[in-house]
């Protein structure tokens, strides 16, 4: 007779007397174990089968010295039944819990298709699709959990599972959850370095925006092939990941697509309140940036299909008239007609709905000059005139689009938007059927760009950006930027700056604009840059050089050039070149008493 009670079911045993090897009994309650799937710090994950019911599980048993304590069983059953009543496709199953020769085990769906660490191992870099795939199906996961109540707590690549090639899931909230209570009691760090956010490596609070950086490390080493941090051993990542400055995906991936090294950079943001503050936020910025992968996947295949339905004879047609164009343009003095057809034309009566040659048609356009050529208060002061006038729509919201577009750039953010919102006020209603497409534009651009809340990234795939819509975007951006919302900015701005539109000509000069403010955003971020790593007096004395000529360089103004001058003013004094260090103070003498 052998003792295997302190023996792992499974496990071999030798026989003392005849040196015959025997597997310890591998039946768990009502469950028949049949392989090891994996081992943690607290116990063993083992495939089985559920005699009663005759259905495959995974069989977590804890070790025994976790199933002493009876109080923490408790919780750990309590926090089990609550991951039990969630029902959503990306979270594993939790099926029961129970006890067996003092043994603390739990029953969950079988998820066997592998992990995402396991997929990161055999492939090095996981593609950006498939990425944003599993960070949108896991994102949702957490969501449906926190709706219970429940943050995860240790989201890393291992905790991710795959049920078929198309589906991951979550697993691990209440081991998460039992462990993290269990290493704050004795003062340690629950997680893995190298996903774990930063408020948890300080011993600070922690919340589901804890999750979503974790997340976010997730997929960042999905995609680069490297977590964000990386050192010898574990300790030192704890350490570098404290001290370290922001890091960008795109440093390690350029390949990757702007929008999304934007979402996973801002889910890995040092301070939480940075980090989105919904998973709903989170989601719809994963789904833009898939949707964004798939726009740009077909784009070819549409150009493709474009040379091959243009036949000959029109390829003939179009280099006649291109020809003749460019004839009229350097033969006949027709400098005024190259700036009119090649740029900066006025809008197309389509569009306004005026006949070229009124009063108001040219005074509309005298005002829009005004305003692409800098004079941002001139331009708002003629378009405040023109909206006086009795005009039709849609020519009147495009007076007041313009009006209000002068004012930001000139710095007045809410007349800005006091002028747009009579747009929204005026509604969809028209007389003329042709001009409700173009109303219906101008009111949502306008009621989204006079609202109090920044204009989310999602509402860029809405844009038609080969239209005039494309304007919408340049107005999304300045709002952000007059919200502080800078990286909200610099993603519409830029997503303006390279719309290909049908109108170019009309549009182009427009883009001027946002050339301004992207400017501004370089030399704010070189600045930031700059003041971070002033470590040193050398450095501190280059950070004041940077932030002189990045207020110097400004065009735009606005909200930066504030932020500009509070980030000199927390630099402190500047050192001098080369000058000693200051004395130390000498104690103040108290004064002698007379006898």
């Amino acid at each position: 007779m052998l003792d295997v009670s302190d023996e792992e079911p499974l496990n071999e045993v030798t026989c003392p007397a005849c040196g015959t090897l025997n597997a310890v009994g591998g039946m768990i309650g009502p469950f028949e174990l049949q392989e090891v799937l994996g081992h943690g710090g607290m116990g063993v994950v083992y495939k089985a089968r559920d005699v009663s019911l005759d259905r495959p599980v995974a069989l977590k048993l804890l070790h025994r010295a976790e199933s002493e304590d009876p109080g923490q069983i408790e919780k750990l059953a309590a926090e089990a039944s609550i991951t039990a009543s969630i029902n959503h496709p990306n979270v594993v199953k939790v099926y029961t819990t129970g006890e067996d020769r003092g043994r603390f085990y739990i029953a969950m769906e079988l998820v066997d298709k592998g992990t995402l660490d396991s997929l990161i191992t055999l492939q090095e870099r996981v593609a950006e699709a498939q990425a944003l795939d599993i960070g949108i199906q896991i994102a949702q996961g957490l969501r449906a959990a926190l709706q219970h109540g429940l943050i995860h707590r240790d989201i890393k690549p291992g905790n991710i599972l795959f049920s078929d090639a198309h589906t991951a899931k979550i697993v691990d909230f209440g081991l998460a959850m039992f462990a993290a209570d269990a290493a704050s009691a004795r003062g340690e760090i629950w997680g893995t370095p190298y996903y774990v956010a930063p408020e948890k490596l300080d011993q600070k609070p922690e919340d589901f925006r804890s999750d979503m950086y974790s997340l976010g490390a997730t997929l960042f080493h999905a995609i680069a092939g490297r977590p964000p941090f990386e050192a010898e051993n574990a300790s030192l990542v704890a350490l570098k990941h404290l001290k370290s400055q922001a890091v960008s995906l795109q440093a390690f991936a350029p390949w990757v697509a702007s929008s999304t090294s934007f979402v996973i950079n801002r889910t890995l943001s040092r301070d939480p309140d940075q980090r989105y503050q919904s998973y709903d936020e989170l989601i719809q910025h994963l789904q833009y940036a898939r949707h964004e992968l798939e726009q740009k996947a077909r784009l070819p295949a549409e150009q493709s299909r474009r040379v091959v339905v243009e036949s000959a004879e029109g390829q003939r047609a179009m280099s006649w008239l291109v020809l003749g164009v460019l004839a009229v343009i350097f033969l006949g003095g027709g400098g005024y007609l190259a700036v009119r057809f090649l740029g900066g034309r006025p809008a197309p009566a389509s569009l306004v709905g005026a006949a070229h040659g009124t009063k108001h048609d040219a005074a509309y356009e005298s005002a829009r000059q005004l305003l692409l050529g800098g004079d941002a208060r001139g331009a708002a002061a003629a378009f405040g005139k023109l909206g006086g006038a009795r005009l039709k729509r849609p020519m009147l919201d495009w007076v007041n689009l313009h009006e209000g577009l002068a004012q930001w750039r000139d710095g007045s953010f809410s007349e800005g938007q006091t002028v747009l919102r009579q747009i929204e006020t005026r509604g969809r209603d028209s007389s003329d059927p042709a001009a409700r497409k173009i109303i219906d534009f101008l009111v949502d651009t306008a009621a989204t760009a006079a609202g109090r809340q920044p204009a989310p990234m999602t509402l860029a795939a809405r844009v038609d950006t080969r239209s005039h819509e494309a304007l919408a975007l340049l107005l999304f951006g300045l709002q952000n930027w007059h919200l502080d919302r800078f990286p909200e900015a610099d993603f519409f701005l830029k997503k303006f700056d390279g719309a290909q539109t049908l109108d170019a000509e009309w549009v182009a000069p427009y883009k001027a604009l946002a050339t301004d403010y992207l400017s501004d955003l370089r030399h704010f971020h070189d600045a930031s840059t700059a003041v971070k790593m002033a470590t040193s007096p050398d450095l501190k004395r280059n950070a004041a050089t940077v932030l002189e000529d990045a207020k110097k360089s400004l065009k735009a103004g606005g909200p930066l050039r504030a932020r500009l001058e509070a980030m000199k003013r927390g630099l402190g004094p500047i050192p001098a070149t080369g000058a000693p260090p200051p004395p130390p103070k000498a104690p103040p003498t108290k004064p002698v008493p007379k006898p």
